[in-house]
């Protein structure tokens, strides 16, 4: 609505205004214009920002209840504001000076007063009392007990008793063993145990120790030992067959010249001597006395008797000559015949002959020792760029050499598997291994790259367990939240501690969690591929882009797959060499490539992940000198931390700047962060000490003087930040004495234990 006016007619009471009622109705509608502007509709609710106020005509700072402020010409009620830790710059009075009989000192506000006695004189405080009394182990009373030192005693004419260790010099002894020691003291009791083997007998004043022999093994002694392992390398045992048979539980040995059976025993005839066998010590079978049948296989012997009688009953032979034929030389027609062979015709197993036109079937006999130049003419091939047709050559070691080193090696390699943090593979044609991409890993042709933009956006402040930071030796490092100092970062938002409005926060499309109180949480839940940017997803229908933005259905991963024309026959790589980063390869069989695990860097079957859990946890502001950070364009970069704007932050914390004017309520100020000065005593809760004597007592305020006066044969004496309270060195004067009616004689506890009376005592 418009603002209304009243029309007050053009001169006093020309009766051309505003009627009375009409005048009234406009300025209720103006007033609820105002009303419900300002506040609803009943009552006027003036809200704005500082901003806003500041903005007011007349209007130059506005003060919050959260705001750091500076106050120039203020008064603060002490009794709704609480002001700590105050320096003593900021009070007009901030200390006392004490005055003694001799000197004065000056005691500032949290500095110590201390009543220090003289000779003689002890001081004491409790309850708010300082108590200053005489010192009795200095000084001797009449009925007190004191400690006499650098004091002779005879010991002669006087009787010494009950004397306490506490009282001697050397009032112990101290024993050690092999470890440990221990104090025994005059009256106790010295235990000497035996240990484990050993003994101890006390009497006559002797103490015996001695092996028990029937623990401990003695050189001397006969004891039976037991679960012992002796080394035969460094002892030597003496003992009878017998003794060591009876030692002997899962056996039975037996001696190197005695009579003994053996059973189920085998003796290696190559490097052990059998003699004396006889024909009654072989097995059941193994005699053959009878030749007429034997045994198909060669498992029995014949007696001399059995060859005999088979010899004897076997026909006479009718031969009456022996020629030699081809090859022999001798024969005869009577008595005992000699055949020879012709070596000159005949080749023999020993002798050295030329063999000519003949035949060797390698396959059952061996030929050794052949040399290069045993072969024929034209068999031996020094050059195999060219060779025979047929196989009728053999290449010599040379030849080989030199043909393999003037080729390419020839692999045999049959496939190339993908390992741990690869994809692609095959075995045939070109093949190509690629680094699979992970977690905040992008991969591209020659790099992999760390892209932190990958990371989860969390919402939750529960989720900033750490940081990861770089300090300035480029030491990597997980830093706990709470050891990260805001104090290094740049405050361009000058924090307060205003509420935020936001009452509810709601889970997407993707999403699941939120909530509208406490902590609220957002997960990625539930996606599907229609619910991706198009720009994001590439699909089977869609042409192949090379780009690290884009994600690929299966189907479109398939399809890339098949128009590269993979097929199942046998490859030609000859070698694969694992590079930088990776570990394995080979030159046969199926290889396998796998990405090497480096710092930060997990390697698992077909990805690689940056795991920062393994940042090294700190605990030092001092290593944050860089934040890995990322910004909207997911450019990667490490930012020092003067550099971090802490406006950015969740400032859950309620900081507040120091610029701004805020009227204080039960705020806690501490002086030791803030500079307070010209503070009153007025305005201080306390702002005196209290002192009292026997009698009196007295309030000194702070900036007033407290003198320190000693009496009679007590002096005083003021230093810095100490009192010291004295009695006057020497004896009672005469005339002091003399002027003296009573003089009374006390006890450390004060109490008058004698009062001499009358005119100079």
């Amino acid at each position: 609505m418009a603002k209304q006016s009243i029309n007050i007619g053009s001169v006093a009471n020309d009766g051309t205004g505003s009627p009375l009622r009409t005048g009234a109705t406009v300025v209720n509608s103006n007033f609820d214009e105002i009303y419900t502007a300002l506040g609803d509709g009943s009552s006027i609710t003036l809200t704005a920002t500082p901003t806003e106020l500041n903005l007011l005509s007349g209007v130059t700072s506005v003060v919050t209840g959260s705001s750091t402020t500076t106050f120039t010409n203020k008064t603060i009620d002490f009794t709704s504001n609480t002001v700590s830790n105050i320096p003593n710059s900021a009070l007009t009075n901030s200390s006392l000076t004490v005055g003694a009989d001799t000197g004065l000192g000056v005691i500032s506000l949290g500095s110590t007063i201390t009543f220090t006695g003289g000779t003689a004189i002890n001081t004491s405080f409790s309850s708010d009392t300082v108590t200053i009394d005489l010192d009795t182990s200095t000084v001797a009373t009449l009925t007190g007990s004191q400690t006499l030192t650098n004091k002779t005693i005879s010991g002669a004419s006087n009787t010494l008793s009950n004397i306490a260790n506490s009282s001697l010099s050397n009032s112990s002894i101290t024993v050690a063993g092999d470890s440990g020691s221990d104090s025994v003291s005059l009256g106790e009791t010295l235990t000497i145990s035996g240990g484990t083997g050993v003994t101890t007998t006390g009497t006559s004043n002797t103490m015996t120790i001695a092996i028990d022999n029937t623990t401990v093994a003695t050189l001397a002694d006969s004891q039976t030992l037991t679960n012992k392992t002796i080394d035969l390398t460094n002892n030597t045992l003496s003992a009878t067959l017998a003794e060591l048979n009876s030692a002997v539980s899962d056996a039975t040995l037996v001696s190197t010249s005695g009579s003994q059976t053996l059973t189920n025993k085998s003796i290696d005839a190559s490097n052990n001597t059998i003699s004396n066998i006889t024909v009654a010590m072989l097995a059941s079978g193994v005699l053959d006395t009878d030749l007429s049948t034997v045994s198909a296989t060669d498992n029995t012997l014949a007696s001399a008797k059995a060859i005999k009688d088979y010899i004897d009953t076997s026909a006479v032979g009718d031969i009456t000559s022996v020629t030699a034929g081809t090859g022999l030389t001798g024969g005869g027609t009577s008595g005992a015949v000699t055949l020879n062979i012709d070596t000159s015709t005949v080749a023999t197993l020993s002798g050295i002959q030329t063999l000519t036109n003949k035949t060797f079937d390698a396959s059952n006999n061996t030929v050794s020792n052949l040399t290069v130049s045993m072969l024929a003419s034209g068999v031996l091939d020094t050059n195999l760029s060219s060779v025979s047709a047929s196989d009728d050559t053999l290449a010599s070691a040379k030849a080989i050499k030199a043909y393999v080193d003037s080729i390419s090696a020839i692999g045999d390699i049959t496939s190339v598997i993908a390992g741990n943090g690869l994809t692609g593979g095959g075995n045939t044609g070109d093949v190509t291994l690629n680094i699979g991409e992970g977690t905040l890993i992008d991969v591209t042709a020659d790099a992999i790259s760390v892209d932190l933009s990958e990371l989860t956006t969390s919402t939750s402040d529960a989720d900033g367990d750490f940081f990861v930071v770089v300090d300035s030796a480029n030491a990597q490092k997980k830093l706990t939240k709470a050891n990260i100092a805001i104090s290094g970062f740049n405050n361009d938002s000058g924090f307060t501690s205003n509420t935020g409005t936001i009452s509810g926060v709601t889970a997407g499309t993707g999403l699941s969690g939120g909530g509208s109180s406490g902590s609220v949480s957002l997960d990625v839940s539930g996606l599907t591929v229609s619910e991706f940017a198009a720009a994001s997803i590439q699909l089977s229908s869609e042409s192949f882009v090379d780009n690290d933005t884009t994600l690929m259905t299966a189907a479109a991963i398939e399809d890339r797959i098949l128009s590269k024309g993979y097929t199942a026959n046998t490859g030609d790589i000859t070698a694969v060499t694992a590079g930088d980063g990776l570990t394995g390869g080979g030159t046969s069989g199926a290889v396998t490539l796998n990405i090497g695990a480096g710092n930060l860097i997990d390697v698992q079957a077909d990805q690689i992940d940056v795991d920062l859990s393994e940042l090294t946890t700190s605990t030092s502001d001092a290593d944050g000198d860089f934040f890995v950070v990322v910004d909207s364009l997911n450019a990667q970069k490490k930012l020092t931390k003067a550099n971090i704007a802490i406006s950015g932050f969740n400032n859950d914390s309620g900081f507040i700047t120091a610029s701004t004017s805020d009227t204080l309520s039960n705020k806690t100020i501490s002086g030791a962060s803030n500079t307070l000065s010209n503070i009153g005593n007025s305005s201080l809760s306390n702002s005196s000490i209290t002192f009292a004597g026997d009698s009196v007592s007295d309030a000194v305020a702070l900036g007033e003087t407290i003198t320190i006066s000693g009496g009679q044969s007590i002096t005083t004496t003021g230093g810095t930040n100490t009192v010291t309270v004295a009695v006057t060195s020497g004896s009672i004067s005469s005339t002091q004495l003399a002027s003296a009616s009573t003089l009374l004689i006390k006890d450390s506890t004060g109490s008058t234990v004698k009062t001499i009376i009358g005119a100079g005592v």
